[in-house]
This record gives structure tokens, C-alpha cells and sequence, in this order.
């Protein structure tokens, strides 16, 4: 009789288990955003060609290219810091760059045949830059792209 209690308690906790474990992964597929952190950028700029510079230390950037589709970007209010968009097609050419700005990102300002964006987020005080920077300045902006 010990033997079944002790099953049925095993049966009853991997039951619960399982629930969690789905619920979870229910909720989560449900977002349709991701929200880019600060282990998506570098410190660096992208020059005039939207090439990557490491010698410009006076911003961040996005490593990878992000989608155009469905991105939005927004600054904090209480920051000075300003961010670029930078344009690109799917085969990765650069298109062009939007001036740098403080407002929300408005996406019918995207260049025809750009697919694809890297941002550039330039703190006003125009100091040098290190990685334990990174995740400060990153703080001032929100950057959600589509899953």
C-alpha cells in the first residue's frame, strides 16, 4: 500500500511539473516583441559607408542587424543621449543613415529597399566609451523588434 502512495505522489508531482513547464512555454510564445539588451551592442560607430569603426569610442552599436519590420525605438526622457538608424538591404548593403535624434522612431522615414537597421546610440558627452558602459547607456533606450 506504501509502495502505490508513493507512486501516485511521484505521478502527482510530474503531472504539476509538466503544467508549470507548459504554461510557461505557452506564455512566453505568446510575445510577438523581444526587446534588444545590452549583450546586443558594442562599443564602436558605424562610419559614412555604415561600415563598423572600433576607433569611434564615443558610442554603441548594434552587433547584428536588426529587422525594419515591426521595430520600434524610443529614448528615456531624462537622458541627452541620441541614437542613428542606419539602413541596409537584405544582402546586408548599406542604404543610408537618419540624423541623430532624441523622439520615438518613425519607421515611415525608412529608405526604399531597406530590410534590415543598425543603431547607433551616441551618449552628448562624447567621452570614450568601455563595456561596463554598455549596459548604461542601454538603459536609456528601448529597442523592440518582432520575434
Amino acid at each position: 500500500m506504501k509502495k502505490i502512495g508513493i507512486i501516485f505522489l511521484v505521478l502527482v508531482l510530474l503531472a504539476l511539473t509538466a503544467g508549470m513547464i507548459f504554461s510557461v512555454v505557452k506564455i512566453t510564445s505568446n510575445e510577438t516583441t523581444k526587446t534588444i539588451t545590452a549583450l546586443n551592442f558594442r562599443v564602436g560607430g558605424l562610419d559614412e559607408d555604415g561600415d563598423f569603426d572600433k576607433t569611434m569610442k564615443t558610442s554603441i552599436v548594434t552587433r547584428d542587424f536588426l529587422p525594419l519590420e515591426g521595430i520600434s525605438i524610443e529614448m528615456a526622457e531624462n537622458t541627452d543621449n541620441s541614437y542613428e538608424v542606419f539602413y541596409y538591404t537584405k544582402k546586408g548593403v548599406f542604404i543610408s543613415s537618419d540624423e541623430a535624434t532624441h523622439d520615438a522612431y518613425v519607421p515611415e522615414s525608412a529608405p526604399e529597399g531597406a530590410t534590415q537597421v543598425k543603431i547607433v546610440v551616441s551618449p552628448k558627452n562624447g567621452e570614450d566609451l568601455n563595456i561596463f558602459d554598455v549596459s548604461k547607456i542601454v538603459k536609456t533606450i528601448t529597442i523592440k523588434v518582432a520575434k
